[in-house]
């Protein structure tokens, strides 16, 4: 006894055509048989198109069976339709305003609350005071001296910044010590150089709160000397004012107080 299955048929390709073109043919046969057969019934009189006017006042039951039928009833607006008022006859809005407007507020000041927020920090913010014991209780740290090298030199020094700098001058010259008692502010001096490395034009852009100490950085920059310009032409013009360079000269003064006199102004004799 096999224990195999059947193979299951398996149509041909000739068997599918002729049992489609069956069923093609009794469809077609089907079709013809319920079809009506009897020749059709041709009008030999013409009916002519009367068209009439139909008005609200002679004709309301025409108009309301014609608005009935109308396919566009509930989709154009129309003055018939159920929101005709809300289409054809809205008007604009009117607002009034009352003219009115609320009277000033004035803050009222309580200094009994002027400490309250910094008491409610306070209260959950306390500080840590481990670290002050620990710093406290530290010896001091030991200084190491400068040694005199190290030491910056007295006198003032002279600072430029913008197309020039300070190895553009052919000389540096010696700044002088103002006489003051404090501290003066750097003197900033705006400079022009033309091609030849002399200045041309010399302002004062900050003062130092120095009528003598600018007047002598002013006196000072206008003797500056700088490097000719690299760019420049024995065929061209050396003073080209499309050549020239602009820079910043700062002065930080180095001052010593005024000497004071100690001698007493002589007193002139009375004449008799």
């Amino acid at each position: 006894m096999s224990t195999v299955a059947p193979a299951e048929p398996i149509w041909s390709p000739k068997r599918w055509t002729i049992t489609i073109a069956l069923i093609f043919c009794l469809q077609g046969g089907l079709t013809w048989w319920l079809s009506d057969h009897r020749p059709l019934n041709i009008l030999k009189e013409t009916r002519l198109l009367r068209i009439r006017l139909a008005d609200d006042a002679n004709h309301p039951g025409l108009v309301a069976l014609l608005e009935l039928n109308d396919p566009t009833r509930f989709v154009l607006p129309s003055r018939a339709s159920y929101s005709g008022r809300a289409w054809l006859d809205m008007k604009p809005l009117q607002h009034r305003s009352p003219g009115w407007s609320n009277p000033p507020q004035w803050l009222q000041l309580k200094p009994g609350d002027l400490l309250a927020d910094f008491s409610r920090f306070a209260a959950t913010n306390n500080p840590d005071r481990s670290s002050l014991t620990e710093r406290s209780s530290q010896p001091a740290m030991a200084q190491v001296p400068l040694a005199a090298a190290e030491m910056p030199k007295p006198g003032s020094r002279m600072q430029v910044v913008g197309q020039l700098s300070l190895s553009d001058l052919t000389d540096v010259p010696q700044l002088p010590v103002i006489d003051y008692a404090g501290l003066l502010a750097p003197t900033v001096i705006r400079i022009i150089v033309d091609q030849q490395g002399r200045v041309f034009d010399a302002s004062l852009a900050a003062s130092s709160e120095s009528a003598d100490a600018d007047q002598a950085g002013l006196k000072l920059v206008r003797s500056l000397q700088f490097v000719p310009d690299p760019r420049i032409s024995v065929y061209q013009n050396a003073r080209d004012f499309d050549r020239l360079r602009e820079g910043r000269v700062i002065i930080h003064w180095w001052t010593k107080a005024p000497p004071t006199s100690t001698n007493t102004p002589a007193v002139k004799p009375t004449v008799l």
